[in-house]
């Protein structure tokens, strides 16, 4: 998704398939006003008088018949701007981003509301967070689609406007970018979790790290069963060995610290299926046990947020990745692992 900033003073002249704007229950001795009070009028003169509602959840729905501005304009309800908090926020663009979908439209421009106790930079954090979050969905193995990318994927939002005052714009440009950063990385997760254990294997989360790594610059290393044994890592080599699939031990470094600098390490384990071994699991929920790599993904997401934000620190992320079966070659309970 593209995310992209507008001064409010522009939005009666913005062209748009869809305006999302925040409306709250009632205005508070802090000033924030019912509607925001930036908004040029000829926006709002297609609602209907007394359709504006404030309570979260409300919705109405305008045509605003223009050809240079806004066509459709969305009131979506917030609460009271007293009790407005980043998740609020997040709520409301995720709402916006799910009504865009139901009126088959691929971008919007949403109004970033002022809350009262967080500043402008978190509330287009929480804005663009929002958006990105709503927007993820896992399809890409269903009829007619495919992990290559060799079929259209379906209609979803592409492209997001945040707008807000003129004043406030350059705080809600630095936090929209940090959200939407934030946001691909735990979509990333997202997508590597919900990848079935046929797909996600060890192999197949190295080569996303190796991925993530060329693209953001980030220093990748990625250890075999062989490079294990020299390091006598046998305990994860011993939890793979009723597999066909290879582990792997994967190592990604962000250097945005000083030389020397002790860095931060992230570990996540990567257990891409675990059937429990000799020890099996029951069948009922078996097929969840994909998501034994969870961490394992958040620490993939966590270092491509890192790489993208060009946090000021060093950081390592580890994610040991085996695959747990039976087979004959399996450990069994009460061996002794001789291991690092």
């Amino acid at each position: 998704m593209n995310i992209r900033f507008l001064p409010s003073s522009r939005l009666s002249g913005h062209a748009t398939e869809l305006l999302a704007v925040p409306v709250f229950e009632t205005a508070t001795e802090a000033g924030v006003p019912v509607l925001p009070d930036d908004l040029d009028a000829s926006v709002l003169e297609r609602v209907p008088e007394g359709d504006v509602r404030g309570r979260v959840g409300a919705k109405v729905l305008a045509h605003t018949g223009s050809d240079g501005g806004p066509r459709r304009l969305l009131l979506l309800g917030v609460g009271k701007a007293a009790d407005l908090d980043a998740e609020g926020i997040r709520r409301y663009a995720g709402r916006a981003v799910r009504a865009a979908e139901e009126l088959r439209v691929t971008e919007l421009t949403l109004r970033v509301p002022a809350a009262v106790g967080i500043g402008a930079d978190r509330a287009g954090q929480a804005a663009a967070e929002g958006a990105l979050l709503a927007a993820w969905r896992f399809s890409e193995l269903k009829s007619g689609e495919g992990i290559e990318g060799d079929s259209p994927a379906p209609l979803q939002v592409t492209d997001v406007t945040l707008a807000a005052r003129d004043g406030d714009l350059p705080e809600i440009e630095m936090g929209g970018s940090a959200g939407a950063a934030i946001a691909r990385g735990q979509n990333l997760a997202r997508t590597l979790q919900a990848r079935p254990g046929n797909v996600a294997t060890p192999s197949h989360l190295a080569e996303e790290a190796r991925r993530v790594a060329a693209t953001l610059g980030l220093a990748v290393t990625v250890l075999g069963p062989e490079q294990l044994e020299a390091e006598g890592m046998r305990a994860l080599l011993a939890v793979s060995r009723g597999s066909e699939e290879e582990p792997r031990l994967i190592v990604l470094e962000h250097r945005g610290g000083q030389e020397g600098d002790p860095p931060l390490v992230l570990v996540g384990k990567g257990l891409t299926f675990d059937s429990g071994g000799i020890s099996i699991k029951p069948a009922s929920g078996m097929e969840d046990m994909k998501y034994d790599m969870s961490a394992g993904a958040a620490v993939l997401g966590a270092m491509h947020a890192i790489a993208e934000l060009s946090v000021a620190a060093n950081v390592v992320g580890v994610v040991p990745s085996s695959e747990n079966l039976l087979s004959g070659r399996a450990m069994k309970p009460g061996d002794i692992i001789r291991t690092r």
